[in-house]
């Protein structure tokens, strides 16, 4: 009586998307920062962590579950013209760029959160990229032939 999933139906790409975003979400609540100070310690999470974390999390996590959706036949989004193969290649690539930058711009501290939400996010952005690539979809002005 409860709705069966069949997971066969993702592909390896999809896979690695979807298992990611999944990472992605447990994620948010690891320590992406940490400090101790004379026997005392701190940690934050990505909420804690600036919008370049939490939101970069949530860009990938709808990326991957947008893919995930039209993949089991659940939900077809798509925004106008654009696919939801291709809207969840933008948001894994967004999102992975996102929390980078959270990297990039604070360094110290740096904890397992952050640098797992590196590794999802950027496994998410590569599941999307090679999904949407399979659906003969594209980046603007990559890989295009110039006549």
């Amino acid at each position: 009586m409860g709705a069966h999933v069949d997971l066969s139906k993702l592909n390896q790409n999809q896979k690695i998307a979807g298992g990611a975003g999944a990472l992605l979400i447990v994620n948010l609540f690891l320590p992406w920062y940490s400090a101790s100070f004379g026997g005392f310690g701190f940690s934050i999470n990505a909420f804690g962590a600036q919008f370049w974390a939490w939101g970069g999390s949530f860009l990938a996590i709808a990326g991957a579950v947008l893919i995930v959706l039209k993949a089991l036949d659940i939900q077809d989004i798509s925004a106008g013209e654009t696919s939801a193969d291709a809207l969840g290649m933008y948001l894994g690539i967004a999102g992975f760029a996102l929390v980078l930058l959270r990297l990039l711009t604070q360094t110290s501290g740096a904890s397992i959160g952050l640098f797992l939400g590196i590794l999802a996010s950027g496994a998410v952005a590569y599941g999307a990229y090679a999904n949407a690539k399979d659906a003969g979809i594209k980046l603007p002005g990559v890989g295009g032939d110039s006549e």
